[in-house]
């Protein structure tokens, strides 16, 4: 089913202990997100423990894809961090409390802004419309050796892509951490994604001509790109004079 988003913000403490609680059971994917001499840096793990008492209270980060001594230290604030549940995505402030080897401890938030899941439109484009999607961080992308494929189908929470080049074709429940998406008519979407479904293109109700079609849904992506992906999405079908195809 198709989703959109709804923007809102938790501010009562039982609501985000909730929120939180379930979030660390589920052990969700998250980014961090920091700025780094005029550049913005990221740093993806999961949410494996939060912790709320009188006594003690933190939130828990491991399953680093890279050091993070490299990207955080001690007593660093100004912090976002961006989480991914069933439930929607979350996004709060936070500031590194304890740096460890493999993890690391964050301040508990007093806010959480969360775009909940609820229905909305999905987007198809004829293979002679599609854009590029690629996989890899920016100076693979400026290299031209990145692995790239034709998205034919968009919602708020994944895409459809065909005719992969470059390296090897991702299968099905294959995770690929670092995805940007080049929106016709300007901007990009940043995100990761797990691959749900490989079909023939030919026996799909898209039209996505020839070869595997894979569709991807997004498990980390900030609120920032939900919201520039819902906009994109909306003009399309205005532009279309509400089809969605």
């Amino acid at each position: 089913m198709s989703r959109s988003r709804a923007l809102r913000k938790i501010r009562r403490i039982s609501d985000i202990r909730y929120t939180l609680e379930e979030a660390a059971r589920l052990r969700a994917p998250c980014e961090l997100q920091m700025e780094k001499g005029g550049a913005r840096v990221f740093l993806r793990g999961r949410l494996v423990r939060a912790r709320y008492s009188r006594g003690e209270s933190y939130l828990e980060v491991n399953e680093l894809d890279a050091a993070p001594s490299a990207r955080v230290f001690p007593g660093e604030a100004g912090i976002t961090l961006c989480l991914s549940t069933p439930r929607g995505f979350y996004r709060l402030l936070t500031t590194c409390l304890e740096l460890k080897s493999d993890s690391l401890r964050l301040s508990y938030p007093t806010e959480v802004e969360v775009t909940q899941r609820r229905e909305t439109p999905r987007v198809h484009f004829h293979p002679e419309e599609a854009f590029e999607v690629f996989v890899g961080g920016e100076e693979v992308i400026e290299a031209g050796s990145a692995p790239r494929a034709l998205v034919v189908s968009l919602s708020a929470g994944g895409f459809g892509c065909v005719h992969w080049t470059a390296g090897r074709e991702p299968g099905l429940g294959d995770r690929l951490p670092r995805l940007t998406l080049f929106l016709p008519g300007g901007g990009e979407v940043v995100a990761s994604g797990v691959v749900r479904e490989v079909v023939d293109a030919a026996q799909s109700t898209l039209p996505a001509g020839e070869g595997q079609l894979r569709m991807i849904v997004f498990d980390v992506i900030s609120p920032e790109n939900q919201l520039r992906l819902i906009r994109f999405i909306s003009g399309m079908e205005t532009a279309r004079g509400g089809r969605r195809g």
